[in-house]
């Protein structure tokens, strides 16, 4: 059996990796799929396939960005961050200049289904240690794709940071939209922008 004998046709099959983003879930689902293809016709798997190399694409794609300041705001901007100084700034306090990611490749203390580590948050005023979660991802780049998708832009429901008309702005909404429990977030974020803009 291959992808023309099913009910996929190829202009599907090569429309779906539109919708690719590396999220966990997906990628489980693109293991599976890679065993249902060896199993069944595994030319389907030689680097000349079509559907392989749109996808090797993408993959490399988000691998060129940089774990750098430069490297994020290009990623930022090129993911639709009205002011991807922001997202570096975020870059900058959350993982130390990219030098300690909470998860793999979380530069921005993302929390979700990942890799286990303690943390301080503040709650009711009070500083406190907690082991969270925090998600992995495969590349700066979809770390930053992540975030800009969920934050930066309207998400169900919510409305994106992008309705900021400045970057402080940007930073005082990312806080009171609650993406982080410390009461000086965005004043951190504004004193790294206005160090470096």
């Amino acid at each position: 059996m291959t992808i023309h004998d099913g009910l996929i046709t190829p202009q599907k099959w090569r429309d779906c990796w539109r919708w690719f983003r590396g999220e966990n879930h997906q990628q489980e689902a693109i293991n599976l799929l890679y065993e249902h293809i060896k199993a069944t016709d595994p030319a389907l798997l030689h680097q000349s396939a079509e559907w392989l190399q749109l996808f090797t694409a993408k993959q490399l794609a988000e691998h060129e960005y940089p774990n750098s300041w430069e490297g994020v705001k290009a990623a930022a901007a090129a993911y639709g961050a009205r002011f991807p100084q922001v997202v570096a700034a975020q870059w900058a306090l959350e993982s130390n200049y990219g030098a300690h990611p909470s998860g793999r490749w979380n530069m921005f203390g993302l929390k979700g289904p990942g890799t286990p580590k303690k943390t301080q948050e503040v709650y009711d005023g009070k500083a406190v240690q907690i082991t969270a979660s925090f998600m992995d991802f495969t590349s700066l780049g979809h770390a930053v794709r992540y975030l800009c998708d969920r934050w930066y832009k309207d998400y169900k429901g919510f409305r994106g940071v992008n309705r900021a008309t400045s970057a402080e702005e940007c930073a005082r909404l990312l806080q009171s939209e609650g993406y982080a429990t410390d009461p000086l977030y965005s004043k951190k974020l504004i004193t790294i922008l206005r160090r470096r803009p």
